[in-house]
């Protein structure tokens, strides 16, 4: 991190960004149908499900499996995560990442609702099944988009014209996704083949400390690309242009950067355990859906706040650091 001049102020806090970010959003209600209408889609609704191909994968794979001579645990193991992902609704989808709106059902992935069983809808080939995903996972890129062009109108009370404001939102962030999904896929593949040698080494102290190191590289990792998609509604940039400003921002902001972060993380959390209290065939998850889609509508909202607080106080921080008898422009 950058070193920067003492007699600077205090740079923004976290508590006040939270608190800034919860009142936004207890002000305007409305931004919250967005979460709340998709948590009863997940719900309620038909489940568009993947469980027959599944099952024609859990018979192939399980036969195979068990010519390799695997032990009986190893099998079962198998059987049983494949029978775990016959649940899988394809269309929690809609709930992205990391543009997109919060879900509780995308993670909690009911089976039953006070409504009785649900509808379900097969997927029938594998054809069939990459184009939901492409479909499912554009509509959630667009809906993510307009919802955070919301959140920001409504947060730092700026004029939004909802045409072009978040048409351009749109255009940005489906870029800005393309751009992490590369980079994503460059990472996958070394991570993939890591993760394949430390299984044939069969150790389990080497893999827990091969865990440990992903993992610390990930939390180093996520504060700088956090606010990558900040800067795309909060001040009009590109999308590469967004990201670059979420790299600097880090560069000079780290530890407050990483501490609000990590508050967000816990708050999130926390209260997701929470409202995933009530059964799935219960009322009371009607609570647990709108309390969460206010919770986490605020600390996006707060992220908001944070980032353009930060942005400023940056830009002041580096003029006078140039300002400085021999010191060396940033």
């Amino acid at each position: 991190m950058e070193k920067l001049p003492t007699e600077l102020p205090h740079p923004p806090g976290v508590i006040r960004s939270l608190q800034t970010g919860f009142d936004a959003v207890a002000r305007h209600f409305t931004v919250l149908l967005i979460p709340i209408l998709l948590d009863i889609l997940l719900w309620l609704a038909p489940r568009l499900s993947t469980g027959d191909l599944w099952k024609a994968g859990l018979v192939t794979f399980g036969n195979a499996v068990v010519l390799t001579g695997a032990d009986g645990t190893s099998v079962e193991r198998f059987r049983e995560l494949m029978l775990e992902a016959q649940n899988f609704n394809m269309l929690t989808m809609l709930s992205t990442f990391p543009i997109g709106i919060s879900s509780l059902m995308a993670s909690k992935q009911p089976t039953q609702s006070p409504l009785g069983e649900p509808l379900i809808i097969q997927v029938p080939t594998i054809q069939h099944f990459l184009g939901w995903l492409v479909i499912l996972v554009l509509l959630g890129w667009v809906l993510g988009a307009i919802y955070y062009q919301w959140i920001s109108g409504i947060t730092l009370q700026k004029t939004v014209h909802p045409g072009n404001d978040n048409l351009r939102a749109i255009v940005n962030t489906l870029f800005l996704l393309m751009i992490w999904t590369v980079v994503l896929m460059a990472l996958i593949l070394p991570v993939t083949f890591l993760a394949s040698i430390l299984m044939l080494i069969n150790s389990p102290m080497l893999v827990q400390a091969a865990l440990i190191f992903f993992g610390i590289t990930a939390v180093w990792l996520a504060v700088p690309v956090f606010f990558s998609p900040h800067g795309i509604f909060i001040r009009r940039q590109s999308a590469l242009a967004s990201l670059l400003s979420s790299l600097r921002l880090a560069r000079y902001t780290l530890p407050n950067s990483g501490l609000f972060i990590m508050t967000l993380f816990i708050f999130g959390q926390g209260f997701t355990i929470l409202w995933s209290v009530p059964r799935d065939n219960s009322w009371l998850v009607m609570a647990g859906i709108f309390g969460h889609a206010f919770i986490s509508t605020a600390l996006l909202s707060a992220s908001f706040v944070y980032y353009q607080d930060m942005t400023s106080w940056l830009q002041v921080a580096i003029e006078r650091l140039n300002s400085q008898p021999g010191s060396n422009r940033v």
